[in-house]
């Protein structure tokens, strides 16, 4: 019998010898919602439920040392300004709930001083 080639290379032969049957495979697709696993400092989590309905905002803004954007959590008050973090291996996945999460990466909050964001544009102007 001769080796599958390139288009038999999606479908499954079946006997041998006299006649070749093939037969497709299928391709289950599940489509699974985006999660993200996250660690938050308090303030985030706490300051969700203000009673002006806010939530904390996500921005891109430059970073400091290196000029390329980076992402930047608000709190929901405007008080405090968080560095968000992303770590990622290539064989990683969470177990949530009765779920698996293929998307093993790990995203962490750092507080961070926002006159820090001010450095390269004061050093600029010198």
């Amino acid at each position: 019998m001769a080796p599958p080639t390139r288009r038999q290379s999606s479908k499954e032969s079946i006997g041998e010898g006299k006649k070749q049957q093939t037969k497709k495979v299928e391709r289950m697709e599940t489509k699974e919602r985006d999660q993200w696993m996250c660690i938050m400092h308090d303030d985030l989590i706490n300051g969700q439920d203000s009673e002006d309905g806010q939530q904390p905002s996500i921005l891109k803004l430059k970073h400091p040392r290196t000029s390329l954007g980076t992402l930047y959590v608000m709190s929901a008050d405007e008080s405090a300004l968080y560095q968000l973090h992303n770590f990622k291996e290539k064989y990683r996945s969470w177990f949530i709930g009765n779920k698996v999460c293929s998307d093993g990466s790990l995203y962490l909050t750092s507080p961070m001083d926002p006159l820090f964001l001010l450095l390269p544009y004061l050093m600029a102007d010198e």
